[in-house]
């Protein structure tokens, strides 16, 4: 039933319109209620705000239409207003239609005119009405849709970490057992966990790498590369995969493609994804890897490059092509049977291509083959700088000599690192400080060149520390270059402590020449690459590769080979695990939600120098949600997990550093 509200100061109307509608009003088609002026009409819109029409006269006392309508366009009423005045007064119902009325009728009222008009005003409102409702609709199914592809991306983070741990193990412990000299009896069974696990293994990353991506926290590097490297990596490893077929790998390069700027990890991924992809799905003949130079697309500092991968294998389906990038989708029911595979490869790279604001293509013809192909434009780089990408660990830290910098961080084995890392690289004098509060003292006393300012601490972070030196110290402290030390370097961080005052940040856990490269470059000074090698000291063989917990590599390397350094910070990582693991489970029965997000942010370095980038990567997932949420009820299980594996590693680490006396 439609409400029309009329308003009018002569009571003649009121019986007018009750009389031309009273078969619609009996029928209960229309209500109707009436206002002598605009202010009653106000008052009744408060009690009647399902009003569908208002019909108004323009002259009247206390409140005339015009000062009704102009209150009325004012709020957001899902009404429309048709107003009435005598037929010469043109000028009033001008102005009424300027402030927002739907039409006018004039006086004397003719019963037809005024029935179009209410019916063409309704269908009006009707329409604007459903067009909201049907918004409102989509709005809320959009939400919808968009909290569930939130906790589907949590699980599915939650899940990979979850059985990625207990799988590392059983590759881990396997292959121990298959280092210690089985039985040839034994190796059989052996080597079959020990593939089967290898397989499983890549699909939780497939599905891990998923997450990342549809969650936004992928994102990608600009640094220089050579493109015959990365073919090379691929063609070398789909190669290992093909061995048991008769398949020829090839690559193809356009020699007129000069050295590219862009995320090389990402590109071997997308190509590695397709070709490995080509390879399961061809029994016999060729898979290729081609890269052709556009010049048409190209142009000044800029190489638009379309990548191919093509064989010759049992083709696609022309109906399946469109589905095939789908999530866990593959061409035949079959195919995961008969090839294995969860359909998770040919949509991470689809996603990684649009990353690169670029499209992927196929074209394929059943038992002929398939190609996938993409263009990609890169910016030119330069071979001296790939030059100083691979020699990375040969920068010469003396460019460093004489500087006093300031190290702060609360957590001691940070400090310890980036302490020993500068001493062993450098003659710099190391101020050390837990906290912004501390880290203030010490500039206050002391002429610093460099601050290296952790950002998560007690008592004073980093960025209020910045702030605090900006703005309250006078120059040249005012103006000392600072760092930030910091786990997190996602944009959003990154701009966080660039506004906070800072000048540049280095990544945790670091590399060498990113500390050494950083500090001069905010400095102003030139940073060479020293040609003088290393002399890399031999240790156990099981402490460089152990268990599925801990991997020693990234700490051989740091500590170039030598074994003093790498037990010392075997050491210190045995040392304060247990405590470690005892704040947390205090804080677990406790439901401290923000001290276990700090345990867990400082706690990364650690965990990166013994190799254990599982745990690393799931401190990221743990910490977002306790500081997200404030209640760790619902992570209560992953966290007793972290801790047990904490405990496991720190066992592991005894006992190779045992098995090195």
């Amino acid at each position: 039933m439609t409400k029309i509200l009329v308003v009018d100061d002569e009571e003649d109307l009121e019986h007018l319109i009750k009389n031309m509608f009273r078969k619609e009003i009996n029928n209960k088609i229309y209500s109707m209620i009436f206002a002598r002026n605009g202010k009653e009409a106000l008052d009744l819109l408060e009690t009647n705000p399902d009003v569908d029409v208002i019909l108004s006269d323009i002259n009247m006392p206390v409140m005339d239409g015009l000062e009704l309508l102009s209150i009325l366009n004012k709020r957001d009423l899902l009404l429309k207003s048709v107003m009435i005045s005598a037929y010469g007064d043109m000028s009033s119902i001008r102005n009424a239609m300027n402030l927002g009325a739907f039409d006018f009728i004039t006086k004397p009222i003719d019963r037809q005119d005024l029935s179009i008009t209410i019916e063409k005003t309704i269908q009006t409102v009707q329409q604007a009405r459903s067009s909201i409702e049907m918004n409102n609709k989509l709005r809320l199914e959009k939400d919808n849709a968009e909290q569930s592809e939130k906790f589907k991306r949590q699980f599915l983070a939650n899940m990979s970490h979850e059985i990625r741990t207990p799988m590392n193990a059983v590759l881990g412990f396997t292959n121990i057992l298959l280092n210690r000299n089985p039985r040839e009896d034994q190796i059989f069974y052996l080597d079959g966990i020990k593939k089967s696990s290898e397989t499983l293994l890549n699909i939780i990353n497939d599905i891990l790498d998923l997450s990342k991506i549809e969650s936004g926290k992928l994102e990608l590097e600009s640094i220089a590369f050579q493109l015959k490297e990365i073919f090379s990596q691929v063609v070398n490893l789909v190669k290992r995969v093909s061995a048991e077929k008769d398949i020829e790998v090839t690559s193809l390069i356009n020699d007129n493609i000069s050295v590219l700027k862009g995320d090389p990890t990402r590109l071997f991924q997308i190509l590695m994804n397709l070709a490995g992809n080509a390879v399961k799905f061809t029994n016999k003949g060729s898979v290729t890897l081609q890269a052709e130079y556009l010049e048409e697309f190209s142009k000044d500092d800029f190489q638009t490059i379309r990548f191919s991968v093509i064989d010759t294998g049992i083709g696609i389906p022309a109906d399946k092509q469109k589905t095939i990038f789908e999530k866990f989708d593959q061409a035949n029911i079959s195919d995961t049977r008969n090839y294995g595979g969860t359909g998770l490869g040919l949509s991470i790279a689809k996603q990684l291509v649009e990353l690169h604001n670029s499209q992927i293509e196929v074209e394929s013809e059943e038992g002929k083959g398939t190609r996938f192909s993409f263009s990609i434009q890169f910016q030119k780089g330069h071979l001296h700088n790939v030059q100083e990408t691979n020699q990375t660990k040969k920068m010469d830290g003396s460019v460093l000599n004489g500087l006093k910098i300031l190290v702060v961080d609360d957590v001691e084995y940070n400090r310890i690192i980036a302490r020993d890392t500068l001493e062993m690289n450098s003659n710099v004098s190391i101020f050390l400080a837990s906290n912004g509060q501390e880290a203030i003292k010490l500039l206050s006393e002391n002429d610093i060149d460099v601050i290296l300012m952790d950002v998560q601490m007690p008592e004073m972070n980093g960025y209020e520390a910045t702030m605090y030196i900006r703005n309250n110290f006078e120059k040249p402290k005012a103006d000392v270059p600072i760092l930030a030390l910091t786990a997190g370097v996602m944009r959003e961080e990154v701009e966080k402590c660039k506004n906070a005052g800072m000048n540049d940040y280095i990544p945790k856990p670091f590399k060498t020449s990113e500390l050494i490269g950083t500090i001069a470059k905010n400095l102003h000074l030139k940073a060479e690459y020293s040609d003088t090698t290393t002399k890399v000291i031999e240790i156990e063989k099981g402490a460089s590769n152990a268990s599925g917990i801990t991997n020693l590599e990234y700490l051989i390397g740091f500590c170039e080979g030598n074994e003093e350094k790498i037990k010392k910070y075997v050491k210190i990582f045995i040392d304060s695990s247990a405590p470690l693991c005892e704040k947390i489970e205090k804080a677990i029965q406790e439901n401290d939600a923000i001290f276990i997000a700090d345990l867990l942010h400082g706690s990364r370095t650690k965990l990166n120098m013994m190799g254990m980038k599982d745990q690393f990567e799931k401190t990221f997932v743990l910490e977002e949600f306790c500081r997200t949420n404030g209640d760790i009820t619902e992570i209560k299980n992953n966290l007793l997990t972290f801790v047990s594996e904490i405990k496991l590693a720190s066992g592991e680490l005894k006992y190779f550093s045992l098995q090195g006396e």
